[in-house]
Parts: structure tokens; C-alpha cells; sequence
């Protein structure tokens, strides 16, 4: 209730930004910005394959259960056979 007015006016300010992004024109960066930018993130620039990839090895190593340490009573699920 009180804050109704600062939501308000925040929600209003979001809308201007939006407002004004439509309003400017897209242009090209420069080729010397452009490669100062990838020189600056090196790894910005990878296929998004690569990095769907990188994300699949993270997840499974995440999730992966050797087995190799004891847990406790019910951790592991009860259909797993252990």
C-alpha cells in the first residue's frame, strides 16, 4: 500500500527507457571497437554450441554419482538398488 506510489513511479520509468530504445537508431560498431571487444573477452566470442556444450559438461558433473562416498540413509533415491 504504501509503496504503491514508488512502484508506480518505477514502473513508469521502465516504460520511458523502453520507450526511448525504440526510439534510437541501431548502427554498427566500428571493426576497431569490434576487436577491441573480442580481444577483451576472449572467450566472449565462442559458437553458442561450444557453450551449450560447456553447460551439458557442468550439469553432468553436477549430477554425477560415482558412488564412491557413503551417504547418508536416504539421500541416494529408493528405486536406485543400493
Amino acid at each position: 500500500p504504501a509503496r504503491a506510489p514508488a512502484f508506480r513511479a518505477a514502473g513508469a520509468s521502465v516504460h520511458m527507457i523502453i520507450a526511448a530504445g525504440r526510439d534510437l537508431p541501431l548502427v554498427e560498431p566500428p571493426p576497431v571497437l569490434r576487436q577491441r571487444l573480442r580481444q577483451s573477452f576472449p572467450d566472449g566470442h565462442r559458437s553458442s554450441t561450444s557453450r551449450a556444450s560447456r553447460l551439458l559438461e557442468v550439469v553432468a558433473a553436477l549430477v554425477f554419482d560415482s558412488r564412491r562416498q557413503q551417504l547418508g540413509l536416504a539421500v541416494r533415491g529408493a528405486g536406485d538398488g543400493l
